[in-house]
């Protein structure tokens, strides 16, 4: 199947500790997923998604010889960034 990722707290990024704005992204499908219930922060560097594991957000697993293979063909090896801009309050 393919994956979904869900953003929490409340569609919104919210302030952690150090007043950097973050947002939290879970995987909540497929069912069976080595991803399910993983939630990903997505800090102000923001992030890429993609099969390859230098991606900040891999669709891939680590197989016990150490290969990475793909677990989601419809997800291609470097398929999206997510970037971030600050605002300021003026």
């Amino acid at each position: 199947g393919k994956h979904q990722l869900i953003v929490m707290k409340d569609s919104s990024f919210y302030i952690d500790d150090e007043n950097d704005a973050q947002l939290l992204l879970e995987c909540f499908a497929p069912d069976g997923s080595p991803l399910q219930n993983q939630v990903f922060v997505i800090g102000q560097d923001g992030a890429t998604l993609g099969r390859r594991s230098s991606n900040t957000i891999s669709f891939s697993h680590q197989l016990e010889d150490q290969e990475s293979v793909g677990i989601d063909t419809a997800i291609s090896s470097e398929h999206a960034r997510i970037e971030t801009e600050k605002f300021s309050d003026n």
